[in-house]
């Protein structure tokens, strides 16, 4: 699974490379008034904002890699910890080993020297056996025991050892994260580029004196064209909550370990490709597609940490506030999202009330909890990367209302939050604000 994740991650360059050409593509509307010539650029502004948001989009992108840096350089300290861990152990097993004979050495002379003692004092064989006998099994213990806590020594060594390349693997996950964010700037850069290419060709052709079409062929155009802009691009953000399997609000025990603190947990959608298609000849109504990455953010309300058991159900495993008390607990999940939306709207002046509704599907991208605690003073962090047994793909409903740049969504998934019995039967539903339009 986390293979899959890597590969996932490396196509989504891929994914907003097209989102750029496609934006890239100049719109303009050109009328002939007797020797006047009118050229409405209204796709410039958009274009602007575009390369706005853009941009917005790559600061995001630079933070993820200055984090995923972060995280490397966190496994690595842990990487060398545990190497000097292991460096200790052997010191202590060689030492012991040492020991060992020692007092091998120091058994035999010993022996011998009782010998010696009761071989003056007695006549008999039998009786000096005795001797060697109970001081054998006495000095043999010892050894015994010190053979027994050598390899006690040498099992820790091998659990550190796997602790290490368990390490190594979430180095690797986190390098082609960071690989995936590095090309993904340099698709949006290429993306910024051809965005203001388009917007320099608006402006050229402002200027010059080439007529290209009449008011006759404008009226009698192609119905399907780009002048229909749906509002499935932009950024939205909302409170995510769970509906348990009748499809109402989830209780605290229905949710189990799964427990949120309501203001704290939250749903995150950056839809950055859109494509549309209009159903009418004055462009109102028409459908939506395109994709997005989806991110949620749930705030656990106990002190919990999740694990999953050798039959492939999660667990959680409550730690007691005494021993660490946890000052964050979150657990994320991020996906990347495909709609299906059809969209209607009214102008109002200068701008438009729409409504829209359809379906969405989604694949998991990648999963983690992430803690923050203190210890006497000290804070900790700790980042499990797993895919905790979540459902890999994902289907469900969304519908928006607004106005202009601004909207109102509701998210609900037909899909649980984990695999059958693998965890809690719970489903995700989200309500929010819809802020920037692409």
């Amino acid at each position: 699974m986390k293979r899959l994740n890597g590969k996932i991650l490396l196509i989504l360059p891929i994914i907003l490379f097209s989102a750029f050409v496609s934006v890239s593509q100049t719109d303009t509307t050109e009328l002939n008034v007797g020797k006047k010539k009118l050229i409405i650029i209204d796709k410039k502004t958009q274009k602007e904002n575009a390369i706005y948001n853009l941009e917005k989009g790559k600061e995001s992108f630079e933070k993820q890699i200055a984090e995923t840096e972060k995280t490397i350089e966190e496994h690595k300290t842990i990487i060398d910890k545990l190497y000097s861990e292991i460096d200790s152990l052997r010191k202590i097993s060689g030492n012991l080993s040492d020991l060992s004979g020692n007092i091998k050495k120091e058994l035999i002379d010993s022996i011998q020297s009782e010998i010696q003692k009761e071989a003056k004092k007695i006549n008999g064989k039998s009786e000096i056996k005795v001797v060697i006998i109970e001081k054998n099994n006495d000095e043999l213990e010892k050894i015994i025991e010190k053979k027994i806590n050598q390899l006690l020594y040498e099992q820790e060594i091998e659990k550190l050892e796997a602790e290490i390349e368990d390490q190594k693997l979430l180095i690797e996950l986190e390098q082609k994260k960071q690989q995936a964010f590095s090309e993904g700037i340099k698709d949006i850069d290429r993306g910024i580029a051809e965005i203001k290419n388009g917007i320099r060709s608006l402006d050229k052709e402002l200027y010059s004196g080439t007529e290209k079409r009449t008011l006759k062929e404008i009226n009698t155009g192609n119905i399907y064209n780009s002048e229909f802009n749906a509002h499935w691009a932009g950024f939205e953000f909302g409170f995510l909550n769970f509906l348990n399997a009748q499809n109402k609000l989830a209780s605290s025990e229905e949710l189990d370990y799964m427990e949120f603190i309501p203001e704290k947990t939250m749903r995150y959608r950056l839809n950055i490709i859109e494509y549309d298609i209009s159903f009418s000849k004055n462009n109102r109504i028409g459908i939506a597609t395109g994709a997005g990455l989806e991110w949620n953010s749930i705030a656990l309300k106990q002190n919990v940490d999740l694990f999953e058991d050798e039959d492939e159900i999660i667990r959680a495993e409550y730690i007691n506030p005494s021993d660490i008390k946890y000052k964050k607990n979150k657990f994320n999940t991020v996906y990347v999202v495909i709609p299906l939306i059809i969209e209607a709207q009214i102008p109002v002046k200068h701008r438009k009330i729409y409504m829209g509704a359809g379906i969405t599907g989604g694949v998991r991208a990648w999963s983690k909890q992430k803690q923050k605690y203190e210890i006497n003073g000290q804070t900790y962090k700790n980042k499990k990367v797993d895919d905790f047994q979540l459902s890999p793909f994902k289907y469900g409903a969304t519908a928006i209302i607004g106005y202009g740049d601004i909207g109102m969504f509701i998210n609900c998934d037909f899909t649980s939050l984990f695999n059958e019995g693998a965890g809690p039967e719970i489903f995700p539903v989200s309500v929010g604000l819809k802020v920037v339009d692409f």
